[in-house]
């Protein structure tokens, strides 16, 4: 008489499980859906300070002070900014 070994699991779910196992290690243990929320609510944030120009000051501080040079105060540094933006004929209206 044969006796009947278990089925073994196909190769694509025991992949499927260790990428799982693996990812939830790399994230201390967080759950997978969880973590890329959060990285994906990272990023977005990250380009909306970049297109609102929120970025901008701190990018010329860090440039600044890498240089020697002692940086502007922010808000000097936003009226500088508008004045350069609106201070040039426009041809809009």
């Amino acid at each position: 008489m044969r006796t009947e070994e278990p089925e073994p699991q196909s190769k694509h779910n025991q992949r499927r499980r260790l990428l799982v196992h693996y990812l939830q290690l790399a994230t201390n243990g967080l759950p997978l859906l969880g973590s890329l929320i959060a990285y994906g609510g990272s990023l977005l944030w990250a380009y909306l300070l970049e297109v609102s120009g929120e970025n901008d000051y701190s990018r010329y501080r860090a440039r600044v002070v890498a240089q020697g040079e002692p940086p502007v105060t922010a808000s000097e540094f936003y009226m500088a900014q508008l004045e350069r933006k609106y201070s040039r004929v426009s041809r809009c209206c």
